[in-house]
């Protein structure tokens, strides 16, 4: 980043802008499934299947993530050499597959009981899932190095398809079991692997003599720290779900799932949207040698402004949306939703402190930052859940995020004033004060108990928030920066 790109800002509202489609399609096709598998399936079964693509997802971030944000962390030094890019990558999964294989043959036996019964006969299900979804994930990388936004959003899009789309598709169509709802979607997302590495030309770039024990040796030393703090990163926000499952059962997990994946997806989109920009950005500055902060503080600001009224209308109309969203029977775990939701928030404000940790690789201070966090996540939740029950868990993913967050600020990077975006903070919390209030108004005069009513808060809640912002100046600001106002 030049001393001109500096002062004409720090280029992250146009990143987000650029790539936001890719990171938002995805999670809203697996938000829009939610209510179609909740009802297809019941709480009971519902639990189970939440805990089956729980173990997926842990096998794909303790098997094959850390692979591809390592490829990720290494673009730069890398720069233009796509052919070390993807040779060194595509060792480093096929390797990957053989140990998480091998993780998958001897450790089903180490699962609890309960979770056992659920998870135990899809092990190689969830195996299979993870190797597919890291192969087309890591095959489409080659559209981010050579800055095709529009075609990186098409192959996020099918990849959502996959995920969602046919799984629920085969469950409905076919046979309402969770068998069935992982061989449409691990079909659909084998497609999309041989797609991107074929037609996108990912396999063209492989050339056995870009092999390199150098880049390898890199990224172990980089990778095998992040694969347990991402492991860790999971555990830390859905770990808890193991723990109701082995003490309450599959009904009980399944309305906290739902509470959760609810609670968490707005957030959790917002946040992506945001961190896909930031990346890049961040680790270019540092190999330049630049200072990164006010890329961090950019991202802060963008989070903060779209994540506080979601968690503002999460909060407030938490028992409306998870009647609405998931059924009547999964009202009951309103509190949970709520509680989510501000630990997601937490959650996302933690990660732009723990950027360092990538950008810096001290990957060994993020797993043991992570790890901490998650044994906080899974202690308290073995306390709580016998004693209070499910929904006490959320109580326990609360206090683990905010636990990160204090830890990312106190060895991540520090809440400085470069860092801290207060206008935006001090500006966003206002207009989260006025939602709030008008929200509270109108659940006074209005029962808001279907999809109409809910609609139509949402719309007025998003719309005084929205007024309030631009009202303050803050829309002037954002969009300048982002390249799309003339001041």
């Amino acid at each position: 980043m030049t001393q001109r790109d500096r002062t004409a800002g720090t280029g992250v509202g146009d990143a987000i802008l650029k790539y936001a489609p890719s990171r938002f399609v995805e999670p809203l096709l697996g938000f829009l499934a939610i209510p179609v598998l909740t009802r297809a399936l019941g709480a009971s079964t519902y639990g189970d299947l939440s805990v089956v693509l729980l173990t997926a997802g842990l096998l794909r971030t303790l098997g094959f993530d850390w692979i591809n944000n390592c490829a990720l962390r290494f673009r730069t030094p890398m720069g233009d050499e796509l052919d070390r890019f993807y040779s060194n990558q595509l060792v480093g999964l096929i390797a990957a597959s053989c140990v998480t294989a091998l993780l998958v043959a001897g450790g089903g036996d180490l699962l609890p009981e309960r979770v056992r019964t659920a998870v135990g006969a899809l092990l190689v299900w969830t195996l299979v899932d993870a190797v597919v979804s890291a192969f087309a994930y890591s095959g489409e990388m080659v559209l981010r190095a050579e800055h095709r936004p529009v075609a990186f959003t098409v192959s996020r899009t099918l990849q959502g398809v996959s995920r969602h789309v046919l799984g629920v598709g085969g469950l409905l169509l076919v046979s309402r079991d969770i068998p069935t709802y992982f061989m449409f979607r691990i079909g659909g997302l084998a497609l999309v692997a041989l797609w991107s590495w074929t037609l996108l030309g990912a396999w063209r770039h492989v050339r056995w003599k870009g092999v390199s024990v150098d880049v390898l040796g890199r990224y172990l030393v980089f990778g095998a720290p992040l694969a347990v703090a991402l492991l860790a990163t999971s555990l830390r926000v859905a770990g808890n779900r193991y723990v109701v499952m082995s003490l309450t059962g599959s009904e009980s997990t399944g309305l906290f799932s739902a509470a959760v994946n609810i609670g968490g997806a707005p957030l959790v989109i917002f946040q992506q949207i945001v961190m896909l920009g930031l990346y890049p950005l961040a680790i270019d500055a540092w190999e330049a040698g630049e200072d990164y902060r006010p890329i961090v503080r950019d991202g802060l600001r963008w989070f903060m402004l779209g994540g506080l009224p979601a968690l503002t209308g999460l909060a407030l109309l938490a028992r409306p949306v998870l009647a609405v969203v998931a059924g009547p029977e999964y009202a009951a775990a309103w509190p949970a939703l709520s509680l989510v939701a501000g630990g997601m928030f937490l959650y996302g404000l933690s990660q732009y402190f723990s950027l360092k940790f990538i950008v810096a690789k001290r990957t060994a201070v993020m797993a043991a930052v992570g790890l901490s966090a998650a044994a906080v996540n899974i202690g308290l939740s073995l306390y709580l859940v016998p004693r209070h029950g499910y929904l006490s868990a959320a109580y326990s993913t609360l206090v683990a995020n905010a636990v990160m967050l204090a830890a990312s600020m106190i060895w991540g990077i520090r809440p400085e004033r470069v860092v801290l975006p207060l206008r935006t903070a001090w500006r966003s919390v206002l207009a989260a004060a006025a939602m709030a209030f008008v929200l509270g108004g109108l659940m006074r005069v209005l029962t808001i108990d279907d999809a109409p009513r809910l609609a139509l808060a949402v719309l007025i809640g998003a719309g005084t928030y929205f007024l309030v912002i631009w009202r303050t100046g803050e829309i002037d600001v954002e969009l300048r920066e982002a390249g799309r106002w003339s001041a």
